[in-house]
């Protein structure tokens, strides 16, 4: 894509992720209450009804996160723990679970027990990972809540269950809701430039890109819960299940993206091989989540998470060895993705529980993976432009080569290769020209100035084969035997053009080599080149100029097509005593 076109791009997504983070950072922080802290906490490996859990004593009225790893918890909130006057909800992670309850004791003696499955949740979903649903009205006062959550598939689902009011909550989710959009924007601009710029220009690192953000995007609607918008009836367990497939399919690609993107000599072998390793361990993490979660509800999410920690070990310990050994594109690689890396080492340790954080710190992922989109796309048209030089550089160098190989290095003019290489046109004419007595020339005066001698002759027949003129081409035989391509008319034409050629080449090396005391003169043979091609003109002149020395040197010999069959050009005329 020329760089006229990109510009405006990358000032688009640069817009794009600048109104995203600003969009995440501009929203309203809720007055949430936790209920985690305020609220008695009773679990179970079976469930329990409301009625049986209000008799039942074993309540611990001090719980902490690691206390709610259970398949049944009930939750007991005082209601002068909850500040009435406003539509209240129970927002809590819907990472997946079978069933959620809510029972409200009403100040007036009311009681309102309300249930939800893992199905037809898609109504209530909120900003993020998460849902909210009813719990009091405006101008409604509990004495007590209770919460049951049965089946969860992770402890989030209780230690983040929180009460936020309406109002709170629709704002958030509107802010969030335009934060996700832009990013889904900018995602899917950044698919569609990485899949054309692999499809245009065949680049496999662009591929690999394309398809990475492209997973990235599909796990970004679902986790983000925008998936509900087009799919209202997804339950929460697959909509967990798709967001965390996708998340671990997509970050297994980096593998290949980084292995192709990089230089070759960037990483051995080894380091290779365990990159593709650790790729194949997250790919293998998500498909195991998907098949141990409701088996092994607590157990899943943290195998899950600790199938990224060698990906990450890898990107920590590669990169400096791949600077290490020279490359100059692990620097773009490493300013992109140094920020996801981090938060994907935050990401780890809570799905390990490590720790529990609000589920606002995901949006730190989100911004880092904009990030690292917007840098990558910029960096995958700068390796594209680096190959392209590289490339043109090669193949200039190969030019080069070759022009080496198919010119003489003495004389600077196409050798015998060239000769033997080039495409010739019937209808021209092949002269033979050889320096007469040249041995006496390297007896006489020596090989250096025989050399000196070579070289007038080829800067000569550089200079007129470059003018405008009926010389073609120029070529070094061999030795002091040179071969001119002619364009004319007829054999007497180019005998003239020849001859003239013959006399200034001697005239050229009288006035370039000093130490020759006596004019060099040359003898030439000269054939069109025919049907029969340039083998047969060859053999033809080589027999013209062989008959041209025979008949006592300093003569052009060629075929004139009569039937006496051919003429001599004798030297050009003495000049007068």
């Amino acid at each position: 894509m020329p760089a006229g076109m990109t510009r405006p791009l990358f000032k688009a997504l640069g817009a794009l992720l600048l109104a995203m983070l600003a969009s995440l950072w501009a929203v309203p922080a809720a007055a949430t209450q936790m209920l985690l802290p305020h609220a008695c906490l009773l679990v179970t490996e079976h469930p329990l009804s409301y009625d049986d859990a209000r008799e039942a004593t074993g309540w611990n009225c001090n719980p902490t996160a690691e206390d709610t790893a259970f398949d049944h918890v009930w939750l007991r909130v005082e209601g002068d723990r909850i500040a009435p006057g406003e539509d209240l909800l129970l927002r809590t992670d819907s990472l997946g679970f079978g069933q959620l309850t809510t029972v409200t004791e009403l100040a007036d003696g009311r009681q309102r027990m309300l249930g939800y499955g893992g199905e037809g949740l898609g109504q209530y979903w909120t900003l993020g990972t998460r849902i909210a649903v009813p719990l009091l009205y405006a101008g409604e006062r509990a004495d007590r809540v209770w919460v049951r959550i049965d089946k969860p598939l992770d402890r989030n689902t209780a230690t983040l269950a929180s009460i936020v009011t309406v109002a709170d909550d629709d704002v958030q989710k509107l802010y969030g809701m335009a934060a996700f959009a832009l990013f889904v924007g900018m995602l899917l601009v950044v698919v569609i430039y990485s899949l054309s710029l692999s499809i245009t220009l065949r680049s496999g690192f662009a591929l690999w890109h394309g398809l990475l953000v492209s997973l990235f995007l599909g796990y970004t609607v679902c986790a983000s819960s925008l998936v509900f918008m087009v799919l209202p009836d997804l339950t929460l367990w697959q909509r967990s299940a798709g967001s965390y497939l996708l998340l671990a399919l997509s970050m297994s690609l980096v593998t290949p993206f980084f292995l192709t993107f990089l230089e070759p000599f960037a990483l051995p072998r080894w380091a290779r091989r365990t990159m593709i390793g650790a790729s194949l361990l997250i790919a293998a993490g998500g498909i195991g989540f998907v098949l141990l979660a409701h088996q092994l509800p607590f157990l899943a999410r943290p195998l899950y998470h600790a199938s990224f920690i060698p990906a990450l070990l890898s990107f920590a310990i590669f990169c400096p060895l791949a600077w290490y050994r020279g490359s100059k594109t692990i620097g773009m690689v490493a300013l992109a993705w140094s920020m996801p890396v981090l938060v994907g080492i935050d990401r780890t340790a809570r799905g390990l529980n490590l720790y529990v954080l609000p589920t606002e710190w995901d949006f730190a992922f989100y911004a880092s993976m904009a990030w690292q989109a917007v840098v990558m796309a910029a960096a995958i048209t700068w390796r594209i432009g680096q190959i392209r030089s590289e490339r043109d550089l090669a193949r200039a160098q190969e030019q080069a080569l070759g022009e080496l190989a198919l010119t003489d290095g003495l004389t600077g003019v196409p050798n015998r290769r060239a000769f033997d290489t080039r495409e010739w046109r019937e209808g021209d004419y092949l002269a033979i020209i050889d320096a007469d007595h040249f041995k006496r020339i390297n007896d006489r005066l020596g090989h250096q100035a025989g050399d000196e001698v070579l070289r007038a002759i080829g800067g000569h027949l550089a200079r007129v084969v470059a003018e405008p003129g009926p010389f073609l081409a120029a070529f070094r035989l061999g030795g002091e035997e040179f071969a001119v391509l002619v364009k004319a008319q007829s054999s007497d034409e180019a005998a003239l053009a020849v001859n003239r050629l013959r006399h200034e080449l001697g005239a050229t090396v009288q006035s370039a080599v000093a130490v020759m005391a006596e004019p060099l003169s040359l003898s030439g043979g000269l054939a069109r080149i025919g049907a029969d091609g340039v083998v047969a003109a060859y053999r033809a002149a080589d027999r013209a100029l062989y008959k041209a020395k025979n008949s006592g040197r300093d003569l052009l010999c060629y075929e004139t097509g009569e039937a006496q069959g051919s003429a001599m050009i004798f030297p050009r005329r003495q000049a007068a005593a």
